[in-house]
């Protein structure tokens, strides 16, 4: 979903904006400069066919604009939530994930459950205030944003939703089952030495834990996993790797996000140990608080609005 990242200047709400530029050194072999920025700008793959290769020297530059107020949804509410955020300090503004709770406030029928929602962020104002915190990360190519709960829990208020609960994604499946529970990256992360430099080998951690976890494991539902492997898997671990892939049973742990609940963790322990995995290590992941950034589960009721 669209997702801006501002700060606050003064009383002015400024976005920011990357713009590409050419590193400085490159910038000798493009003899007629105004061409190429013309032929860049509108995207003429022709006429940039006809300049020296580019793109391994492009640059990333970061700028900041003032917002245009008329188009720049739930303005008031931003406002006042970076009053109490620093100056200059960025956050991000998750633009799509407001105006879907807009939405599903109109759309929600009087007599519904409610609505929820699950993505990885925070609702900690000593995160958002912090000037080092990571505000999206680069996934496949793609950006990854975290979301600001707190800013979306504001939002909501000014949509005059009264009923509503943020909590850890973890906490609010472990309650719906009575139990404690890890998700496959939770459990991943209690090893006590993954492997590190090539991303292969945590390839193939991932699946053998999979494999593992799938002896004692078994879906109510039917779903096969999927699961590229990294393009730098050398040729004979691929094979070995891709026919592991296409062995994981469609009853078996549908997702490397999904939930396990302890009793399930401990069936698989002694499989899991055979992989280096420790009971202690897993325990204290089992015993571990929500994080300041956390997966996270958003919930309002009509009930709660007038």
């Amino acid at each position: 979903m669209p997702t801006k990242l501002i700060l606050r200047k003064g009383a002015e709400i400024h976005e920011e904006h990357l713009r590409p530029n050419l590193n400085e050194k490159r910038l000798a072999d493009f003899q007629d400069w105004p061409k190429f920025i013309e032929a860049f700008a509108q995207q003429d793959i022709e006429s940039l066919k006809a300049f020296p290769s580019f793109l391994e020297d492009l640059v990333w530059e970061r700028e900041y604009r003032p917002i245009e107020t008329k188009t720049f949804p739930f303005r008031r509410t931003v406002a006042e939530f970076l009053k109490n955020i620093d100056e200059e300090v960025l956050v991000p503004y998750n633009v799509g994930a407001c105006q879907s709770i807009k939405e599903a406030k109109r759309l929600l029928a009087p007599n519904a459950i409610g609505f929820s929602s699950f993505d990885a962020g925070t609702v900690d104002p000593r995160v958002l205030n912090d000037p080092d915190k990571p505000c999206y990360t680069v996934q496949g190519g793609q950006f990854s944003f975290m979301v600001n709960f707190q800013l979306m829990q504001d939002v909501a208020r000014h949509l005059d939703i009264r009923t509503g609960m943020i909590e850890s994604q973890r906490d609010f499946v472990g309650r719906s089952l009575s139990t404690t529970v890890l998700s496959v990256m939770d459990l991943l992360a209690s090893h006590p030495s993954p492997p590190e430099g090539q991303a292969w080998k945590l390839d193939a951690l991932v699946l053998r834990t999979l494999e593992a976890l799938n002896r004692t494991y078994r879906s109510p539902y039917q779903r096969h996993i999927e699961f590229p492997l990294s393009e730098s898997t050398p040729a004979h671990e691929r094979a070995a790797l891709e026919r592991l892939v296409q062995s994981l049973p469609p009853h078996g742990v549908p997702d490397t996000i999904a939930y396990l609940t302890e009793a399930e963790i401990w069936k698989a322990m002694p499989d899991l140990q055979k992989l280096g995995y420790d009971s202690e290590g897993v325990k204290g992941m089992l015993q571990l608080p929500p994080q300041p950034v956390d997966y996270t589960h958003m919930f309002f009721s009509s009930n709660g609005s007038s």
